[in-house]
């Protein structure tokens, strides 16, 4: 096959993917064959995604892009409608956004369509959750009995049973526009498409190629919980009406039956086993029109229900009968489980009564269960919210910053923060020990969640309370899923992680960077606040007075030239003490030089350097507001931590002392090339960091054009305001 004999269009949908998109369009524009048109549809979204897409398509000059935005959000549907229309190859293939292929599926799915003159390819594929998991088609075995060749009519039956949606396919874009077929509207946009073109005369085949990598998000359509899972009635509906109307282009009556098999299989196992995708208080009601959906279509179709074999998928064997009984049927499964509750409620009154003999098993028992069955059954306190910054450690970061605003602009905000007992705490806030009665019952009734970690997994998130998610910095080292995937340092659990992270409402995010890894690292169902980070307020609206102030209360002389050493922690090695030569450094910065060196807040132990010249040596690992100390201080040295960027907000020098690299990146992983960031800011060894810092300052202080440009990339979004910004948002 020449280079040039057929174009493919490739559309590709876009709605507030940025943390997933790139890839996508990368994954494409390598593709082996290279004759394509990429056709991408902005829906009009909120995020960073369409700048992210036209970075894409200018930097591979050599590839069509056409790159079209809707002035409003329409739909999935009507974005593949839109890609329809604008594409001009003789092949379409759909790509969602938050997936990607692999280089040699247009390839494989074109040589199939010419071999076999197919208007339709159908290929395998795999999902991928974003802990990495993989899973492939549990229908794989129908691409080994079927693939390369063209289906009979009893073939095509067994076709239905594969995931049927509109991705997994290569159409021949003739065909489809011949057949005047296009999306449908709203959620469940595949089910009418892909079930009306099975039911088509239309040459099918299949490759049997995993291709298409189908990446499970959960802050996805179909993952969300939602009102509008009932549309999925609607486009079963608008899926026989094409029928109908088109009876002519049928293959066969088994094709419009199987379709109906399907709509019952589908509705009924969602019934039960997808509820999930359903709001609590509309489970009962979906479940009950599921039924009466059953019969109307049964009626209009002139089918007899009793002459389906309804048992042949194993789950309907009970779900289908249970589910006919309509309210009755429900009653009927309530009285058959009963029972069994029953001795369970049992067996755990036996198991109490023996826990109350010892006191401090009472607490750690009977708390969580006052919590579970008895605290979130009371009214919400719309006027009470719980603070957290670092896994309960201490009283500052965002959470401080956004909770000192909060006590000026709504003093009738009660707040509590969870301080762990033995922590360092800063006067002047409620501190609630974990664990305690008083925690229990304030976790399940306040209003809002403010942390920039995460809440203990035995809290549910209850209707009308709002999770904020502030983050603790712009992130170096790999954080979320991209940990879990790829780090040799994760040990969490992919599960837990989820339903911690599901519970956010919003994400707070300080530059576009930071953006596009929250969005791929953390793929959930939050909105993202771009309005830079709250911490960093006062860092904006600092003064000479108060640089002076600082340095007076810590014991360092006003015209003292201080560097501020601020190493992270090694997952690598715990124990980790940082390789730096505080004497070397402080004789080559000079006689008038001080420095101050705070541990990462995970180290537990303080570990002093060994230095000669204690005099001009501070260790601040237990001094309470870090951004004194980014006040304090001329220029800050530190490493993978996000203090730099934080500190950027000052206009004053950072540099970057990274004498472990290799090893923290094998070990951590890291996003960024801090070489190629970073440049002349950037050093691996002692002798790199002391020549840098005198440069520095025979340069009388002064900046240059390079960190002007860091500044203005990474604290775009810091204006002074980020705090007020938030609560006048949400409060």
């Amino acid at each position: 096959m020449k280079k040039n004999d057929f174009v493919v269009s490739v559309v590709v949908p876009v709605y507030n993917v940025q943390g997933q998109v790139r890839k996508c369009l990368n994954s494409i524009v390598a593709q082996s064959y290279k004759n394509l048109e990429i056709i991408i549809v902005d829906d009009c979204s909120t995020d960073n995604s369409a700048a992210i897409c036209h970075e894409v398509a200018k930097k591979n000059g050599d590839v069509t892009f056409k790159v079209i935005t809707h002035k409003q959000n329409k739909g999935l549907g009507a974005a593949r409608n839109t890609g329809i229309d604008a594409a001009s190859g003789s092949y379409i293939l759909f790509v969602d956004s938050d997936d990607w292929i692999e280089s040699d599926l247009i390839q494989r799915s074109l040589l199939n369509a010419q071999k076999h003159s197919s208007d339709v390819v159908i290929f395998n594929h795999k999902r991928v959750w974003p802990s990495g998991y993989t899973r492939m088609n549990w229908r794989t075995d129908l691409f080994e009995s079927y693939s390369d060749k063209q289906l009979t009519n009893t073939d095509r039956i067994e076709i239905f049973k594969n995931l049927n949606v509109a991705w997994n396919k290569l159409y021949r874009l003739d065909f489809i526009r011949r057949e005047g077929i296009a999306f449908g509207e709203g959620y469940y946009e595949d089910i009418p498409w892909t079930y009306f073109i099975l039911s088509l005369k239309a040459k099918i085949t299949l490759e049997n190629y995993c291709g298409y990598y189908y990446y499970q998000r959960p802050g996805s359509i179909l993952n969300s919980s939602t009102d509008k899972h009932f549309e999925i009635f609607e486009r079963y509906a608008e899926l026989f009406s094409r029928q109908v109307e088109s009876e002519g282009s049928i293959l066969n009556e088994e094709c419009r039956r199987e379709c109906f098999f399907r709509f019952v299989e589908h509705i009924v196992n969602m019934s039960f086993e997808r509820v999930d995708r359903l709001p609590q208080h509309l489970r009962t009601t979906f479940a009950l029109q599921a039924r009466e959906e059953i019969i109307r279509h049964a009626n209009a179709l002139r089918y007899d229900l009793s002459d389906f074999d309804f048992s042949r998928d194993p789950r309907l064997r009970w779900r289908y009968p249970v589910l006919m009984r309509g309210s009755s049927g429900f009653l009927w499964l309530f009285k058959k489980v009963r029972p069994l509750v029953r001795k369970a409620v049992s067996t755990k009154t036996r198991v109490t009564s023996w826990v109350k003999k010892q006191e401090s098993r009472i607490k750690k028992f009977l708390y969580p269960k006052l919590y579970q069955y008895v605290f979130i059954r009371l009214p919400i306190k719309t006027n009470v919210a719980v603070f957290s910054a670092y896994w309960d450690s201490q009283i500052a970061c965002n959470p401080k910053a956004i909770s000192d605003e909060l006590m000026q602009l709504r003093p009738d905000i009660e707040q509590y923060w969870i301080v762990k007992n033995g922590a360092e705490i800063v006067p002047g806030y409620q501190v609630i020990s974990p664990n305690s009665l008083k925690y229990y019952y304030t976790m399940a009734v306040a209003k809002y969640f403010i942390n920039n970690a995460n809440f203990p997994n035995f809290l549910i998130k209850r209707q009308g309370q709002i999770h904020i998610q502030t983050k603790h910095g712009t992130p170096i080292k790999k954080m979320g899923y991209d940990l879990i995937r790829e780090s040799k340092a994760n040990d969490m659990s992919p599960k837990l992680f989820a339903h911690r992270c599901a519970r956010w409402d919003y994400v707070i995010s300080s530059n576009t960077y930071s953006s596009e890894i929250w969005r791929g690292a953390f793929p959930f169902n939050y909105q993202l606040l771009e309005i830079g980070y709250p911490r960093n307020d006062r860092l904006k609206n600092s003064s000479f007075e108060e640089c002076i102030a600082v340095r007076e209360s810590l014991g360092i002389p006003s015209d003292a030239f201080v560097i501020l050493y601020m190493p992270t922690f090694r997952d690598y090695d715990r124990n980790h003490v940082p390789s730096l030569e505080v004497d070397s450094l402080l004789c080559a910065a000079g006689e008038n030089s001080y420095l101050i060196v705070r541990s990462h807040y995970f180290k537990k132990k303080v570990q002093e350097l060994r230095t000669d010249l204690k005099d001009r040596v501070l260790t601040a690992d237990k001094y309470p507001i870090v951004e004194d100390l980014y006040i304090a201080s001329d220029i800050l040295v530190s490493d993978y931590s996000s203090s730099v960027f934080d500190y950027m907000n000052l206009g004053r020098q950072v540099f970057l002392y990274c004498y472990d690299f290799i090893e923290y990146q094998e070990y951590r992983g890291i996003y960024l090339n801090l070489q190629e960031e970073f440049g002349e800011f950037y050093c691996e060894t002692q002798e790199e960091l002391e020549s840098k810092i005198n440069q520095f300052k025979s340069a009388n202080n002064v900046g240059n054009l390079e960190l002007e440009s860091l500044i203005k990339k990474y604290t775009s979004m810091d204006d002074g305001n980020s705090s007020r910004n938030l609560i006048e948002r949400i409060f």
